[in-house]
């Protein structure tokens, strides 16, 4: 075996090059302000400062015992999509446009037929805002700081 060869200057210089704008573009992001993103050079704003408010709201779509005391959540197929995120659009789009009580109907169609669901009397269509950080940190405590109903419907058994 022979001994490596030194590398010539010209190719050491293109190694070192290379590596400063690596090195450069790595610490790019540092040198703008805080508020700067842009692809490719981001500093990530939104891991970068607190947010202001911990608060976030969430449509959604439950059925209600008889008297109200009990509820369960309507599952994302019952809904209209079998994805989570689709459902969810679909519930904010019908609150956002007015069509929850139509929502409401729809969903207590499909739910009237099912004997899981022969404790139930009602489906709400509701938007509940909620404080992330309690409800991640405490949790016994994750109910909604407000509650806006936005329909109400019975489900109707033959």
């Amino acid at each position: 075996m022979q001994p490596a060869q030194p590398l010539d200057p010209r190719t050491r210089a293109h190694a070192w090059l290379l590596g400063l704008l690596i090195l450069g573009a790595v610490a790019m992001p540092l040198a703008r302000g805080v508020d700067y993103d842009s692809f490719p050079w981001s500093s990530y704003p939104m891991f970068a400062r607190g947010r202001a408010d911990a608060t976030g709201t969430l449509g959604h779509v439950v059925a209600a015992s008889p008297d109200g005391r009990r509820f369960r959540p309507v599952p994302p197929p019952l809904i209209g999509s079998d994805e989570v995120l689709q459902a969810q659009a679909t519930v904010s789009a019908a609150i956002r446009q007015g069509r929850a009580p139509e929502l409401c109907r729809r969903v207590a169609a499909r739910l009237a037929p099912l004997p899981a669901w022969s404790d139930f009397a009602w489906i709400e269509v509701s938007s509940d805002r909620y404080d992330a950080l309690r409800y991640f940190t405490e949790p016994r405590d994750t109910r909604p700081l407000s509650r806006d109903h936005h329909a109400r419907c019975r489900i109707h058994r033959s």
